[in-house]
């Protein structure tokens, strides 16, 4: 590539990606204004801890919430933070960005597999489904980590295409890999999808799958001479499943499998099955030692036997592996990450797996291609033409949809077939999106937990892209229908958008209704009271905490809580205020409390809008024994 085509990529890229981001921005203008109010409880944990970053404090590399999930969707909110002044708009738009980003990649994927229908796929993943990138948007990581998946089959590809003569290429794919791991343990739907097809287009894999079966393995072991031989092969074979357990924990957070409510097998303590495969080892060493050096120098011979060329670039892909995964490092050395969280416990049990299944099928597939709700308007009683139109935009998508996915399919059947099978492919960039939708189904369907859909996100994408390359064979048949069909997609993709806007009550007709804001009222009341510690339910404490930027920490009351390192700092304050939403149960627990066990306390009562309603009740100035006081921190169960 020339240095003037480099310079007209570049350009392209930064063109387009800044174009889709300034359409997109203007498509969710409503939800943007009203960021403040549509700010989730989720986001507002991870927004105020990283405002405490970006004002200085101590570096962290997770959010006290999740360990599986990096704050790289929080770092990028720094620049908006510097242009916007803190808030939840600066800290919302980031997630508007990665979108943006997401699609651009997706373009450079399709260019890959058919150009014609890469513009195509831009135009379909402005106009998503309100239920994938709607009115109300989440900085959740989701797009982010879509992004990066994106990024690392196009390394994927590059390496395969230069045939791992580059290093750049094979450091980048390393890079993408781990530094997606950290971001997001969801990575691994994308980096499990290029390992099954690095392995299965393969040239050692017909090899090695007809040297490795079920008889080999049982003949192998009847050769082996003595009681003592047989017990050491199947130690072997136990002490490389250990080795797979650790390096799994330690890189993705470690994973529960549970059939029917009993835990089989568990790793989400970190530390602990280093210290079983250690036993393991020492034990093997001292049952039988003879065969040790030989099978070290095998594996010595093995690696030297290697093409130079190869491994130069495994060297430089684990080098960019390291490099993109040392926060994750850093964060087990520094004792922040002992244990790994709950994204990959799974349960085998079939009620489960048939529960998920049903629930995939008929409720969240749907929704994430944004017909659950048309479909749903049709049995409304109080239906409108409306509804019928809408319904009948949701039928043609049905109709573009199926005819995509038969027409994608279809003819790569016969490599379908081979994948489930493992039997060996012809590697071609399509076969990404075979493996990776037939990942993120299983995934779900096994998960221990009931299915959501932002875990579907992905196949928006896939469908997307299936779409537009179905389009674009269209195209050459009708332009007419081509046309009319990608009026129908822009216009169904905007109405569920609107839809959604009108009820969350951001929109009235044309017009953009800004939302009041209670957590606003909240913190005026708090400063103006000079209360800067207190003590309130989940959601408040999160919001409350970020949207008076810091100067108001608000910990949560429950015994069991997410803001670890907020509950912590506000242990060590004497002064401190307890806040209660006016319509929640707590209230009520908390008045019997303090009549029943303080001297005294004042109690204040935050008005909502118009001064109709109590939003908030204020309790603070306790009088009484410490030990009683103290409660008050934690009195909510749960």
């Amino acid at each position: 590539m020339t240095l003037s085509s480099k310079y007209k990529m570049i350009t392209f890229n930064l063109f387009g990606g800044l174009s889709i981001f300034f359409v997109l921005v203007v498509l969710r203008i409503p939800g943007l204004i009203n960021a403040d109010q549509l700010l989730s409880a989720d986001e507002g944990i991870m927004a105020y801890q990283i405002l405490d970053l970006y004002k200085g404090s101590s570096l962290f590399f997770y959010y006290d919430v999740t360990k599986y999930f990096g704050i790289v969707n929080g770092l990028a909110a720094f620049p908006f933070f510097w242009i916007l002044g803190v808030g939840a708009l600066a800290f919302k738009l980031p997630e508007v960005l990665f979108y943006s980003l997401y699609t651009l990649s997706t373009y450079w994927l399709v260019k890959k597999i058919q150009p014609r229908a890469a513009l195509i796929v831009i135009l379909l993943m402005i106009f998503p489904p309100s239920s994938v990138f709607g009115g109300n948007i989440i900085n959740g990581g989701i797009t982010l980590i879509s992004f990066l998946g994106n990024l690392i089959f196009l390394s994927f590809l590059k390496v395969r295409e230069t045939g791992g003569s580059k290093a750049f290429y094979a450091f980048l794919l390393g890079f993408f890999v781990g530094f997606a791991i950290y971001t997001f343990t969801y990575s691994i739907v994308y980096i499990g999808s290029i390992v099954i097809l690095f392995v299965l287009s393969s040239n050692y894999w017909e090899i090695f799958r007809a040297k490795v079966s079920k008889k080999t393995v049982i003949s192998w072991l009847m050769i082996q001479k003595g009681v003592v031989q047989k017990f050491v092969g199947i130690l072997d074979g136990l002490i490389l499943v250990f080795i797979f357990v650790v390096l799994f924990s330690y890189v993705f957070g470690g994973f529960g499998i549970d059939i029917a409510g009993y835990s089989i097998l568990q790793s989400n303590a970190l530390h602990k099955p280093v210290g079983q495969l250690l036993v393991l080892v020492a034990f093997r060493i001292c049952l039988f030692r003879q065969d040790i050096t030989g099978k070290l120098s095998l594996i010595k011979s093995l690696i030297l036997s290697m093409d130079p060329l190869i491994r130069r670039s495994i060297l430089f892909c684990l080098l960019g592996f390291v490099i993109g995964i040392f926060p994750r490092i850093l964060s087990i050395l520094t004792g922040e990450t002992t244990r790994g969280g709950q994204g990959f416990d799974v349960d085998f049990v079939p009620t489960n797996l048939v529960d998920n299944f049903w629930i995939l099928i008929t409720h969240d597939l749907p929704d994430i291609l944004g017909l659950w709700a048309p479909i749903a308007q049709l049995f409304d009683s109080e239906i409108n033409s409306f509804h019928l139109f809408n319904s009948f935009l949701s039928g043609i998508i049905i109709f573009l949809i199926s005819r995509a996915i038969v027409t994608f399919v279809k003819p790569r059947w016969g490599e379908v077939k081979d994948i489930f099978r493992l039997k060996v492919l012809l590697f071609n960039p399509a076969q990404f999106f075979l493996v990776l939708p037939i990942l993120i189904c299983a995934a779900v369907i096994v998960s221990q937990g009931a299915p959501s859909t932002r875990y579907l996100f992905p196949l928006h994408g896939v469908i997307s892209i299936w779409t537009a390359i179905y389009l674009d064979k269209v195209r050459h048949k009708s332009k007419t229908f081509f046309a009319f069909a990608l009026i129908v997609w822009c216009t169904f993709g905007a109405i569920g958008i609107y839809q959604n806007y009108v009820t969350s009550g951001l929109v009235r007709g044309l017009s953009v209704i800004e939302q009041p804001n209670p957590y606003f009222k909240l913190v005026k009341f708090c400063k103006e009271h000079e209360i800067l510690n207190a003590y309130s339910d989940y959601g408040t404490s999160a919001i409350g905490t970020f949207l008076s930027s810091g100067d108001v920490r608000i910990a949560e009351y429950t015994k069991s809580f997410w803001g670890r390192k907020l509950k912590e700092r506000l242990a060590k304050e004497e002064n401190f205020s307890i806040i209660v939403a006016g319509d929640r149960s707590d209230l009520q627990v908390y008045q019997e409390y303090l009549d029943a066990n303080l001297l005294s306390y004042s109690k204040s009562i935050v008005k909502g809008k118009d001064d109709t309603d109590d939003l908030y009740y204020v309790f603070s100035n306790f009088r009484g024994e410490p030990a009683t006081i103290e409660q008050l921190r934690s009195l909510i169960a749960s």
